[in-house]
């Protein structure tokens, strides 16, 4: 028997087009998501402890529904614009798939209506040097979001970036507290626990080789610990605890603009965290 050599792939000897290490580097190339159908999800604790109390009987009252045309309409007209003026200043944009989010999603652990949308990028999809992550998300609405993207990451990895997707969650219903205090206005405590790793894309903010990020409804420690082992030492996170009771996502909380420069939402930040500080490296 004779061992088969063989030759270098193609794919191996390409130049990621992904390389992304802060918030603020002028852009390239970016996806922007689309907005031509949102399926409101089923109503569970997963939304309970996150949506502000104005919306919650809207979303009770119309779950498995489409969002009202009219608000669809307006949101979609800002997300084309935003994609234009993108291009006008010479950006290159990616836009998502068109999916049907009206299908039903079964797995051997929960049965959900369907999907949600493929407006974010930004929660499902974390871009870190010349890596980009399909991420664990909370959601079983959320749970195949990426599939949308999925032709611009082939396309990605076929051209040199490196691909990842953390371990599909089970999204059991022994994830979620069941005694969940959801109107707790009081110091943070999770609605989910450390079953499984848990993280949305965008409870992080990338600064160089430093990473910002928080534990929320839709982040645990597990799956902030499973993003630093893929990282390795190349980068360092950094999570910090603001005064947000009901936390998803960072950047309506804090957002480094610049260097020496981070906007703060004064509400939910008594304390710039100590990494901005003067003389911190």
């Amino acid at each position: 028997m004779q061992l088969q050599q063989e030759e270098p792939c193609y794919y191996s000897n390409q130049s990621s087009p992904v390389e992304v290490y802060t918030e603020w580097d002028p852009l390239e190339e970016v996806i922007v998501g689309i907005i031509d159908d949102i399926r409101i999800p089923e109503w569970d604790l997963g939304l309970d402890a996150v949506i502000p109390k104005k919306s919650k009987s809207f979303f009770k009252q119309n779950a498995g529904k489409r969002f009202p045309k009219e608000l669809l309409a307006l949101a979609k007209k800002e997300v084309d614009i935003l994609a234009d003026i993108l291009r006008s200043e010479g950006v290159r944009v990616r836009r998502p798939n068109k999916v049907n989010h009206h299908q039903t999603i079964m797995t051997p652990h929960f049965t959900t209506g369907g999907g949600f949308y493929s407006a974010m990028p930004r929660d499902c999809l974390f871009a870190i040097g010349k890596k980009i992550i399909e991420v664990p998300m909370a959601w079983r609405s959320r749970y195949f979001e990426t599939f949308a993207f999925r032709e611009i990451l082939n396309d990605y990895f076929s051209k040199g970036a490196e691909w990842f997707a953390a371990p599909k969650p089970m999204l059991k219903d022994s994830l979620w507290h069941p005694n969940h205090d959801c109107e707790q206005e009081v110091r943070f405590k999770s609605v989910i626990n450390e079953l499984e790793p848990i993280f949305d894309a965008a409870d992080f903010m990338k600064i160089g080789r430093d990473i910002i990020g928080q534990r929320s409804h839709v982040t645990n420690n597990k799956g902030i610990e499973w993003l630093r082992r893929l990282l390795g030492k190349d980068y360092r996170i950094h999570i910090y605890e603001f005064d947000d009771s009901s936390p998803m996502h960072i950047d309506t909380t804090i957002l480094p603009l610049a260097p020496g420069r981070v906007l703060i939402n004064k509400a939910w930040v008594s304390k710039v965290p100590d990494l901005f500080e003067i003389g911190k490296s």
